[in-house]
């Protein structure tokens, strides 16, 4: 398939390489110092570590989606199926998105825990970790099973229905804080 790469695309692809970047050096800091200076590596640092594995993912999804026309309109690039792979490579990336934003609010709850030592304080903390996992692997899931084939989740042209619009939803919540 030919590469429609152009509009935005080289734009997101230098922001998101260039967040990888940073997040992989505060990370390699992060872990050398509790490592060699304080002797004291824990689960958090793990959450953390497997965060930036995620966001290296949503990056190559990304990636592999503006060669297909992400970041382009689709009547700059003309062509359905290389469209709708763009947006099919996007959703995916979305799940990996979620799981870095999620995964990082769980290693503050984490590292939280190592410092609280008020029994109902911990409680509290771990009842928040476990939460924002649920909403987190939940969200991860409706995000690519929203439409009845998954796949008229990223391809219009396949018939069938979907329970749920996030540019209604993002819509909806937009104007709350309104």
């Amino acid at each position: 398939m030919e590469s429609y790469y152009g509009g935005l695309g080289p734009m997101l692809n230098a922001l998101l390489w260039v967040q990888v970047v940073i997040f992989a050096i505060f990370v390699g800091l992060r872990l050398y110092t509790r490592s060699q200076i304080l002797h004291s590596v824990g689960a958090d640092d793990h959450l953390v570590v497997i965060a930036l594995v995620f966001q290296i993912i949503y990056s190559a999804f990304v990636t592999a989606g503006t060669k297909y026309g992400l970041g382009r309109k689709f009547a700059d690039i003309g062509n359905p199926d290389a469209y709708f792979l763009a947006v099919e490579l996007e959703i995916y990336s979305q799940v990996a998105g979620l799981m870095v934003i999620g995964l990082g609010k769980c290693a503050v709850g984490i590292f939280l825990l190592r410092i609280v030592w008020n029994k109902f304080q911990k409680a509290f903390i771990w009842a928040f970790v476990a939460g924002t996992m649920f909403i987190t692997v939940f969200s991860s899931i409706v995000v690519v099973v929203q439409c009845d084939p998954v796949q008229r989740t990223w391809d219009r042209r396949v018939p069938g229905t979907c329970w749920i619009d996030f540019s209604e939803v993002g819509l909806t919540v937009g104007c709350e804080y309104l």
